[in-house]
């Protein structure tokens, strides 16, 4: 007998009438159970995990086969975990003890890494293969699937896609033309392993891209990456996210230590002053020096425009304060850096010539 998304609800209830004591397990009960059965709960049969582990196989009790099909039986399987998922659902919480909550929650937490697992894979294979295409949605991509299809919103889909490629996806030797999944094969796919088992989280894998992204791409060679990706695949497990995050950006900055450096050797091309005169006869303009003469010109002028108090004012009387503005005392320093100057050259109120610099 195969088994089919038609006829999988009729084949778990046959199942859970040949087996009674998994359907209890599982919590759902089995229909023709009466309370004169035997109760198996000490007996040596399988527990939930363990038949949906058979159920999910090649083959199950009673001669039934999952076949490969179009989908390779991955639909089929994802129907009996659906099905087991609403046994749990309707499962009566009064029934559970309350010290048997934290080992469900345990399990939960690993089952989802493990589903993490199988989605991110999901979405490499999807995303080789072309399989947007089918969608009928006239989506360009697995990614614009995820959006629009799926209904993800746009920031994650893209996360999913960029983790499930770092995954699964070489970027060495694969052909636009190929339309066959080859999985395991990406940079960080030394980090698939600990997703599977439930180690670690698809937050791990997430911070993995953050760090190749931010890697000069100088340094992302076959060799480095791959070192990379089984160095973070070995801290992983005994790192939470938040500690995870902190030894990525030490490992980022490790590998590009001036990534903090602000440093611009064109700079220099870049300086200019302009200057103009209104109407008034105000001169005014705006300039942008390089570092090293800015430094220059800083060095020179704070000191000049410092504020000044106990200054004689016009009519005599001395001022505590410095009432000047800050432009105003900038304004004065540039000034005084001029009169400084031409006095200095020795051709005031005229511009220096050529012949003035041969006479010094």
């Amino acid at each position: 007998m195969e088994i089919s998304l038609d006829n999988v609800a009729q084949v778990l209830a046959a199942v859970a009438a040949k087996y009674p004591g998994r359907a209890r397990s599982a919590g759902s009960p089995a229909s023709g159970e009466n309370s004169k059965q035997p109760d198996t709960a000490g007996s040596a049969e399988p527990d939930a995990a363990g038949s949906a582990h058979d159920i999910a196989g090649s083959a199950v009790p009673g001669g039934v086969v999952i076949p490969a099909g179009p989908a390779g039986g991955i639909e089929v399987r994802l129907g009996i975990i659906d099905a087991q998922l609403a046994g749990i659902l309707a499962t009566d919480p009064r029934a559970v003890s309350p010290a048997s909550w934290l080992p469900i929650l345990d399990t939960l937490e690993v089952l989802h890494r493990r589903l993490d697992a199988v989605y991110l894979r999901s979405v490499a294979a999807a995303d080789q293969t072309g399989a947007a295409a089918f969608s009928g949605l006239g989506t360009r991509n697995v990614q614009d699937y995820l959006n629009h299809g799926a209904g993800i919103e746009p920031g994650r889909a893209k996360a999913d896609v960029e983790a499930a490629r770092a995954l699964h996806t070489s970027s060495v030797g694969r052909s636009l033309l190929t339309r066959e999944a080859t999985l395991n094969a990406g940079p960080l796919a030394a980090m698939g392993p600990g997703l599977e088992s439930g180690e670690i989280t698809a937050a791990h894998i997430h911070t993995g891209v953050k760090v190749l992204e931010n890697l000069p791409t100088r340094l992302l060679t076959g060799t480095t990456t791959a070192a990379i990706g089984a160095f973070l695949a070995r801290q992983a497990p005994t790192h939470q996210r938040e500690q995870f995050r902190k030894l990525a950006a030490f490992l980022i900055t490790t590998c590009e230590t001036n990534i903090n450096d602000h440093y611009d050797p064109q700079a220099f091309l870049r300086r200019r002053l302009t200057m103009a005169v209104d109407i008034t006869g105000m001169v005014y303009g705006s300039y942008q020096l390089d570092p090293a003469a800015g430094a220059e010109f800083r060095a020179l002028l704070d000191p000049l425009s410092a504020p000044t108090p106990d200054q004689q004012a016009p009519d005599g009387a001395f001022n505590v304060t410095d009432e000047r503005t800050p432009d105003q005392r900038r304004a004065d320093a540039l000034t005084d850096i001029t009169r400084a100057a031409t006095a200095y050259l020795g051709f005031p109120g005229r511009p220096a010539t050529a012949a003035d610099w041969r006479q010094r």
